[in-house]
């Protein structure tokens, strides 16, 4: 280690009563490696508890560069949250200032929830440039007028290069745009846009030609990993419970996956926005829930926005608008077909705009070109935006649940279960709530009836309190990820769908009101069925096509 490494990393034997977090989940490898070390910044005491595979040590070499560029950071402000990708298999862990640490794939209350989300996009900015070796260059550039907090490099499926810069603030981001320049051509429209072009001034001579990875991870693949690849590497694994956690590693959208997916809902919302005032684009599904896979597409809704901006004395002097209605179908409709073509014509990097009107759910499908995003857009649905929530909830309460989700999905889809496209088949979400109510079932997730009670005890559903008490008023359950995987299907093969239906919002079975194949009770509606269909489900948890032993492949 340098000298100057020295000074921010002192190796230190485990204190008693240290903030020190375990990492809960499996590591594949039985040869691992574990590394503690402690590092100081502006006063504020920080642990770190590393085990790493023998094989990733490079990896190890990234995520101590990554806190050294915390510590080193010029900013006045100690940062109050940052996350940073531990070797896959291994999660990832948030540092907060206050010295503590929580494994980020299983807390309350996350730091990095859809909120954060979308704040940390507002203040990230998308540059094309020309040659990986203007990176280091444009990051000099910028940080003279804006506080730099993570560059992340990429490629688009065309080949075309973008930075992603996250910035410290919305003023940083406003510092960029103002110094930003366009050479407008008199005979063209020329749209306003939030994505950059840099071009430096002059040829930079470097013999550079290849990204330094010990400072940036380049990232170009997004899209779902082969099957034959995926069943080579869990040949080789053998315990079933590591195949899952392998399988979800793998599958799971990556960090600059999810910054490009806010940050698209951003972009689209920054256009939208100089229209219609109380408007905004946000994504839900997902890409939000915390259960998307890489290659998933993006979806996106209109939200209406109630008004923060009270000027008591001005009401009498006020715009005037054109009122938009979205309430009737017909009324959203007419709203989409006006929102795509401004979309098709005004808004750079976006292509293959088909308006969907006649859907079920009308929708509007485009192409982001900018981002690598398939997205499909629809007008105000906020029910799916709290189901959303929801589910990214139960996902961060306990550490089984994605990697469960994950595995039973990708059964499903190899059994023909789910299809991409819509039709009279089981969608991954009925699929998922299937999944949800089995473990309510467990004891390992709450009730919404169990959650409203025991948050309004601790005043608050981002404290972990409340998720404490309630798991301290149920039996203790610690059983494996082949252990539930095993027992779901058993809960359902013996399950009575012809009468019975799931309701998660008590977290028990009713009597079905209709003679659908599949009932789900919808929690914030309780009069509507949230699965049509699910006929070809049902025979499949008698007989799973794939029984998980040994090395058998998922």
């Amino acid at each position: 280690m340098s000298k100057a490494e020295s000074s921010r990393f002192i190796y230190t034997p485990e204190l008693k009563g240290s903030p020190v977090c375990h990492l809960k989940y499996p590591i594949i490898n039985n040869a691992a490696l574990s590394t503690r070390f402690r590092f100081l910044q502006r006063d504020k005491s920080f642990s770190l508890f590393l085990q790493n595979n023998e094989s990733n040590v490079r990896e190890t070499k990234r995520v101590k560069k990554t806190i050294e560029r915390i510590t080193s950071s010029r900013s006045t402000e100690v940062r109050r949250n940052h996350q940073f990708d531990l070797p896959r298999g291994s999660g990832s862990f948030i540092i907060s200032t206050s010295g503590s640490m929580r494994d980020s794939s299983n807390s309350v209350g996350n730091a990095f929830s859809p909120a954060t989300r979308q704040t940390e996009a507002k203040k990230s900015v998308i540059i094309k440039i020309s040659e990986v070796s203007h990176i280091e260059h444009l990051k000099h550039f910028c940080e003279c007028y804006a506080r730099i907090v993570n560059i992340f490099p990429y490629n688009t499926i065309d080949n075309n290069r973008f930075v992603l810069m996250e910035c410290s603030s919305e003023k940083d981001v406003e510092a960029l745009r103002k110094i930003a320049v366009c050479k407008a051509d008199p005979e063209y429209a020329h749209c306003v846009t939030p994505f950059f072009l840099y071009k430096p001034r002059f040829k930079l001579h470097t013999n550079q030609k290849t990204l330094d990875k010990d400072n940036y991870e380049y990232y170009s693949n997004f899209e779902t990993p082969k099957l034959n690849e995926i069943n080579q590497s869990l040949k080789k694994i053998q315990s079933v419970s590591n195949q899952m956690m392998f399988l979800y590693n793998k599958l799971r959208i990556t960090e600059l996956n999810i910054r490009l997916r806010f940050y698209t809902a951003t972009q689209i919302s920054y256009y939208l926005s100089q229209l219609f005032i109380n408007l905004s684009v946000v994504p839900f599904g997902s890409s939000v829930n915390g259960f998307g896979q890489i290659g998933c597409d993006l979806d996106l809704l209109c939200k209406t926005n109630i008004s923060s901006d009270d000027k008591s004395g001005w009401k009498k002097f006020l715009f005037m608008t054109q009122i938009i209605p979205l309430v009737d179908r017909n009324e959203q409709k007419h709203f989409l077909d006006v929102i795509g073509t401004i979309m098709r014509t005004c808004i750079p990097g976006i292509t293959d705009v088909k308006k969907i009107l006649e859907a079920r759910v009308p929708i509007i499908k485009f192409r982001n070109l900018y981002t690598n995003m398939q997205c499909d857009l629809s007008s105000t649905n906020m029910t799916a935006l709290h189901m959303s929530e929801l589910l990214y909830l139960y996902g961060q309460l306990d550490w089984r649940v994605k990697p469960l989700v994950f595995t039973i999905r990708k059964w499903a889809r190899s059994m023909n279960l789910t299809k991409e496209n819509p039709g009279h088949w089981i969608t991954n979400f009925s699929l998922t709530l299937l999944i949800l109510f089995y473990l309510q079932t467990k004891d390992i997730l709450p009730s919404l009836t169990s959650i409203k009670i025991f948050s309004n005890k601790s005043n608050s559903i981002d404290n972990s309190d409340w998720f404490l008490k309630w798991k301290n008023s149920v039996s203790n359950n610690d059983e494996s990820l082949s252990k539930l995987l095993r027992e779901f299907f058993e809960y359902y093969s013996f399950f009575d769908f012809k009468t019975q239906a799931l309701c998660l919002r008590d977290g028990i079975t009713k009597v079905k009101k209709d003679v659908s194949p599949l009932y789900i009770y919808n929690p914030f509606n309780p009069s509507l069925n949230f699965s049509f269909y699910g006929q070809h489900l049902l025979p499949h948890f008698d007989h799973p096509g794939w029984i998980p032993l040994g090395k058998k492949a998922l």
